[in-house]
């Protein structure tokens, strides 16, 4: 018959030690990784800034610009250009102060003496549900009425690119909510816009990919 070995008293089993251990060893390793976390966040991320003023119009190069790091929230972060992104040549559509950080909509690769900046009043049900920002394309739509009610919708620019975001607090007193866009569009489109604006209803379509959208779309009620 065999005996079980005695145990000193007070004494834990093996088993138990094991788990202490490995929960010691899971802790440690939780703290170590909630620390590089923290670490990082504190780092934060760098990205574009203006080394000296810069008017509207100047061509870029990295010896205009300096590197800095930022803490933002993401949203915010996606607006302006990170230190990654190569800034040779780009065009500036804004001027920019010492010190600023460079907007992504705010650089171009165009020609910037063939667009105009113009403000589109929008409500959030006729701009992708408001869920746009700087840097974004889109096609422009006017719906009009003719004397006998009878409507037609157009396309009056395809492919034009999003600059800013119109709050309400920029317009009028009130709260902020999403109140229209700025675009940059070419100077022939730039009456046309300006009348529809003021004669239309104005929708705007988010462009995913290469447009290939044509001035030449309508629609009227006999086409559905």
């Amino acid at each position: 018959m065999r005996i079980a070995e005695a145990r000193p008293l007070g004494s834990r089993p093996d088993w138990l030690n094991l788990r202490t251990t490995l929960g010691l060893v899971l802790f440690l390793m939780s703290l170590l990784a909630g620390s590089a976390v923290l670490r990082s966040a504190e780092a934060g991320v760098a990205v574009w800034a203006a080394g000296r003023d810069l008017p509207e119009g100047e061509s870029l190069s990295t010896s205009d610009l300096e590197i800095v790091t930022v803490r933002l929230p993401d949203e915010q972060l996606a607006s302006y250009l990170g230190s990654a992104t190569p800034l040779d040549g780009p065009v500036l559509l804004r001027p920019l102060r010492q010190g600023e950080l460079v907007p992504a909509a705010w650089v171009t690769d165009d020609d910037v003496g063939s667009s105009r900046s113009i403000a589109v009043p929008l409500t959030a049900d006729h701009a992708v549900g408001g869920a746009l920002k700087p840097g974004d394309r889109v096609d422009v739509f006017a719906t009009l009425r003719s004397p006998r009610g009878v409507a037609k919708t157009t396309l009056l620019i395809g492919d034009a690119q999003v600059e800013g975001l119109l709050r309400s607090d920029e317009m009028v007193m009130g709260g902020d909510t999403f109140a229209g866009i700025t675009l940059s569009v070419p100077p022939d489109d730039a009456a046309k816009l300006a009348f529809a604006v003021r004669t239309a209803d104005i929708d705007v379509v988010k462009v995913r990919g290469v447009s290939d959208a044509s001035t030449a779309t309508s629609v009227t009620a006999g086409d559905l």
